[in-house]
C-alpha cells in the first residue's frame, strides 16, 4: 500500500492554504447537516409559477413527487405560486424553516440569506452562480457567504450548485430537469458530486441502470458544505450503504481523509471518480467550480489509505457502484470464478482478471467431472466454458456455477 505523505504536494498545499479560492469552512459534526438534508419545511426564495424560471422547478418537483413537508414559496409579487400561498418575504411565514432554497441572482442572494438566517432558517441551498468561478469579485462575495454561514451556524450548500434530492422523502431541492423525465429508483446509494451538470447526467444514468439512490447531492463552489461533509454525513445515514462521489478537488485534505475513514469504519464502500489528473483537466476544474485539483498522486495515496475505490471512467464508476449496491459485502479475497459460453471471451476475462491481480483457482475435480459428463467438450477448469450448449440446456448455467 502506498503511504505517501499527504502534505508533500505543492499543488495540494496551495489548495489548502488560507488564500485558496475555495472558501469551505471547517467541517462540523455530520448531524449538523440533518436540517439541510432532512428538512420538514422548505422556503423557496424566488419561487415562480413560470415554467422557465429556476425558482419554479423545485416547487414543481416537490409537488409532483409528493414531498410531505411544508413548502413556502417566497415571492413579493405574488399571492399564490403553483397553488400554494406565497409570502412576500421569509419573515412573513411566522416560524423558522428548516431549509431555504435561494433561486435569485447573486446580487440579491447575500441579502436573502441574511434575512433567512435572521428569521431562524436552519440551512440553505444556493443555486445562484457568479461567485468564485467568475473571478476575484465573485470570490469576495463567496467569502461573505462563507462568513455568514459561520456567523449564524447555518450550513450552506453551494453557491453555483444544482441542489440535492432526498429520494426516500421525495424532496427535490434542485432545478435539474432530470427527475421530470422519470424518477430514479429508491435505494441505498448516496451520490454526491461537485458538478451539477455531471450530477444531472449521473441521475439519468442511475435511472437507466436501475441503480437505487438514497440521496443525490451537488456541492458546486462549496462555500461551506463540501463533498467531504456530504460523505461523512452519508456514512452515518442508516438508509445509505454505498457512497458514490465525483470530486474535482479538495480544500481540506484532513476533512476528506476523516470522511473516507468514517465511511470505511461504518462498512460503507466509497467509489470515487477524481478529475483533474492532467494539467488540462485541472484547469477545467478550476474554471468550473473554482476548485484547485491538486497533485493526483497524493489523492491516489489518500484513497488507498482510506479504503476508497477509485474509478477511472464513468462506465467503471457506475459498474462498481451498481455491483456494490447489489452485493452486501465486498469480497474478502482475490479468488474469482469465471463462467462463460465462449472460450474466447473466457480467455479475455482471464487476462483482465490477471491484470487486476485476481486469481482463477481450478474447480474441484468432482465438479469438473460432473460438467464433462454433461458436456464432453466443455472447458471445466476456470474459466468454466459451458459452450453454446447452454442455449438448449439452460440448467447448465446452474451446474457451471456450483
Amino acid at each position: 500500500m502506498n503511504h505517501a505523505t499527504l502534505s508533500d504536494s505543492p499543488a495540494l498545499a496551495a489548495a489548502t492554504s488560507p488564500t485558496a479560492v475555495n472558501t469551505s469552512t471547517t467541517a462540523a459534526p455530520p448531524t449538523r447537516l440533518s436540517r439541510l438534508f432532512q428538512p420538514r419545511s422548505v422556503a423557496v426564495i424566488g419561487a415562480s409559477a413560470a415554467p422557465h424560471k429556476i425558482g419554479a422547478i423545485p416547487v414543481g418537483h416537490m409537488l409532483q413527487h409528493g414531498y410531505a413537508g411544508k413548502i413556502y414559496p417566497i415571492n413579493p409579487k405574488a399571492t399564490e405560486v403553483q397553488g400554494l400561498r406565497a409570502y412576500p418575504d421569509i419573515a412573513s411565514i411566522g416560524e423558522p424553516v428548516d431549509m431555504v432554497i435561494v433561486a435569485v441572482p447573486a446580487a440579491l442572494a447575500g441579502a436573502a440569506l441574511e434575512e433567512a438566517a435572521r428569521a431562524g432558517a436552519g440551512s440553505a441551498v444556493v443555486f445562484s452562480s457568479g461567485y468564485a468561478e467568475v473571478g476575484e469579485e465573485g470570490a469576495a462575495a463567496q467569502r461573505e457567504l462563507a462568513a455568514l454561514a459561520q456567523r449564524y451556524d447555518m450550513p450552506i450548500l453551494g453557491p453555483n450548485c444544482l441542489g440535492f434530492m432526498n429520494i426516500r422523502e421525495k424532496l427535490h431541492a434542485t432545478f435539474s430537469l432530470a427527475p421530470s423525465v422519470g424518477p430514479v429508483k429508491t435505494g441505498h446509494v448516496g451520490m454526491v458530486t461537485q458538478s451539477g451538470a455531471f450530477g444531472g447526467y449521473a441521475y439519468s444514468l442511475a435511472r437507466e441502470r436501475g441503480l437505487g439512490l438514497s440521496y443525490w447531492m451537488t456541492t458546486g463552489n462549496q462555500c461551506n458544505v463540501d463533498v467531504a461533509d456530504c460523505i461523512e454525513w452519508l456514512a452515518d445515514d442508516p438508509d445509505t450503504r454505498v457512497i458514490m462521489a465525483y470530486l474535482e478537488g479538495c480544500s481540506d485534505v484532513a476533512a476528506l481523509q476523516r470522511a473516507l475513514q468514517r465511511a470505511d469504519a461504518a462498512g460503507k464502500p466509497v467509489v470515487l471518480t477524481k478529475v483533474g489528473r492532467t494539467a488540462a483537466g485541472a484547469r477545467a476544474a478550476l474554471a468550473h467550480t473554482a476548485t484547485v485539483a491538486g497533485d493526483d498522486a497524493v489523492y491516489d495515496a489518500l484513497f488507498q489509505q482510506c479504503g476508497a475505490i477509485r474509478a477511472m471512467s464513468i462506465e467503471e464508476f457506475f459498474n462498481i457502484g451498481y455491483a456494490l449496491s447489489v452485493v452486501p459485502h465486498r469480497p474478502a479475497g482475490n479468488r474469482l470464478g469465471v463462467l462463460t459460453l465462449s472460450g474466447g471471451v473466457g480467455a479475455l476475462m482471464a487476462d483482465d482478471a490477471g491484470d487486476a491481480g485476481l486469481t482463477l483457482p481450478e474447480l474441484p475435480v468432482a465438479a469438473q467431472q460432473a460438467l464433462i459428463a454433461r458436456v464432453p467438450f466443455a472447458g471445466p477448469r476456470n474459466p468454466v466454458d459451458i459452450t453454446g450448449q447452454a442455449t438448449s440446456e439452460p440448467d447448465l448455467l446452474a451446474l457451471g456455477g456450483e
